[in-house]
């Protein structure tokens, strides 16, 4: 009975010591496992605060990026890496950034791998030139089935390029993909460790790196578009600030006669413009013209019209003769969309009349007899730039209009008519004509005011997509 007890306890002692041995093992297996977890968070948050301090120096996207790389290759022991950006429409992918000596991952290039294999500039030229197709490789399969890929041995891969270079032969490689949510915007690579093979550890330490990488690479693309909004935002400001200096600082004064005018880009450059040319002692040029298009190519064009304009009206008081010499000048220098109506008066202050030509544009506006009648004036004409010169000589009229006391001439572009409120209702010429009629025992600038004000409430705060000018003359 004594024996039996005694091997009951030296049972159950072997039990406890088996117990302890397992349980000490996991306890040590687990703290293996917690001491990983720790160098990997810290190695993380190494990462990340190098990556900040990167981020704060600059917004380049390739300094950045090669930040990013070189924390990489340090932090898992690797002999070089490379990031590959996709193209917009994910077809392929190209070598943005390599550090290090990073081996070809194309077989085309793997014929001057030879040739390179010691020039390591030299190299990541070619690298970069060089463009993966989804799929294909390594580098491909990781961005098309956007998951990480360990390959521990290269030398029994197929999607290893062969290259008879020792140096630029892979033994181990690890290639993850940069994702922006579900979006694959890239790869990042590394090739060949400092000490033997990559494992799954280092894998999930480089997969991690990556997706903290993807976050900054994100920030980064946004503050870059960012900066380039605000410096074309900038650009822009000056631009419009030189073609508003293109404008007319003050109206001319006519004696018997009296003027308002205004213009409102669309956009923050427009391609309307009215101005006034002093023809000669007695004759004042006036001006309206609407180019096709907005923003800055018919900012510039409207600039090159209004030059040649200036120039070649001085002494000339025949509308007609100036627009067919305007058109014969710029029609070489404009587009083939492209194109501009003008409406050119020669106004003859002491014979109280204009003489006007309409190279395409809205109809002239007369309104007599304090708003008694009106009258829109046309006369034949096509826009600039449609016909070099013949055609367009053939089809334009000059028309004369004598101005009586109180007499009201007006000259708007297409985005006075044409201006739209909420229900996709057209400003239109009935509301243009009422305005004017209505206010017509004011002065030109009551007159403007009073058709600026309508067409605000017509519209009511609606965003326009063209550019409204308007010109009102009045003789007194």
């Amino acid at each position: 009975m004594k024996n039996s007890f005694q091997i009951f306890w030296i049972i159950i002692t072997f039990i406890f010591i088996a117990l302890y041995i397992l349980e000490r093992k996991k306890y040590k297996i687990l703290n293996r496992e917690k001491i990983a977890l720790v160098q990997e968070k810290e190695v993380v948050m190494c990462f990340l605060q190098d990556i900040g301090e990167a981020f704060t120096e600059s917004l380049g996207l390739d300094d950045l990026l090669r930040k990013i790389i070189k924390c990489s290759t340090n932090l898992v022991g690797a002999n070089a890496g490379a990031i590959f950006l996709s193209d917009p429409e994910c077809k392929y992918l190209q070598a943005r950034i390599v550090e290090g000596t990073f081996p070809p991952m194309t077989e085309n290039v793997g014929l001057v791998a030879d040739k390179v294999s010691t020039k390591t500039k030299y190299l990541e030229n070619i690298l970069k030139k060089e463009k993966v197709s989804y799929g294909f490789g390594v580098i491909g399969e990781a961005a098309q089935k956007a998951v990480p890929i360990l390959i521990e041995d290269g030398s029994k891969d197929e999607r290893i390029p062969k290259l008879k270079s020792n140096i630029l032969g892979v033994e181990t490689m690890m290639a993850v993909p940069v994702k922006i949510k579900d979006e694959v915007i890239g790869v990042m690579a590394l090739v060949n460790k400092w000490s033997g093979r990559f494992s799954s550890t280092d894998l999930s330490l480089f997969s991690a790196l990556a997706d903290q990488a993807s976050i900054s690479i994100n920030n980064a693309k946004f503050y870059h578009a960012l900066a380039e909004k605000k410096r074309i935002d900038h650009d822009l400001e000056i631009a419009r600030d030189i073609q508003h200096l293109l404008l007319p600082e003050k109206f001319p004064e006519m004696k018997g006669f009296g003027v308002s005018a205004f213009s409102e880009a669309a956009l923050e450059l427009g391609g309307d413009y009215y101005d006034f040319i002093e023809v000669d002692d007695d004759h004042v040029g006036i001006v309206i013209a609407d180019v096709s298009g907005k923003g800055v190519s018919a900012a510039l064009m409207m600039a090159t019209c209004r030059g040649t304009l200036n120039v070649i009206a001085k002494g000339n008081r025949s509308p007609k003769a100036v627009l067919c010499e305007l058109n014969r000048i710029i029609f070489g220098d404009m587009k083939r969309d492209m194109f501009i109506s003008v409406l050119y008066m020669v106004l003859d202050v002491k014979n109280h009349c204009l003489t006007a030509a309409r190279a395409g544009h809205e109809p002239i506006l007369y309104v007599s007899k304090k708003g008694s009648k009106h009258e829109l004036i046309k006369g034949n004409g096509i826009v600039v730039g449609v016909d070099a010169g013949e055609i367009f000589a053939e089809n334009m009229e000059e028309v004369v209009i004598s101005l009586a006391k109180d007499d009201i001439i007006v000259l708007y572009t297409d985005g006075i008519t044409e201006a739209m409120n909420a229900q996709g209702r057209e400003f239109g010429r009935e509301n243009l004509i009422e305005a004017v009629t209505v206010s017509s025992g004011g002065n030109p600038g009551d007159i403007g005011k009073n058709i600026n004000g309508r067409l605000a409430r017509f519209t009511g705060g609606v965003a326009q997509h063209d550019d409204m000018t308007l010109l009102v003359l009045k003789r007194y």
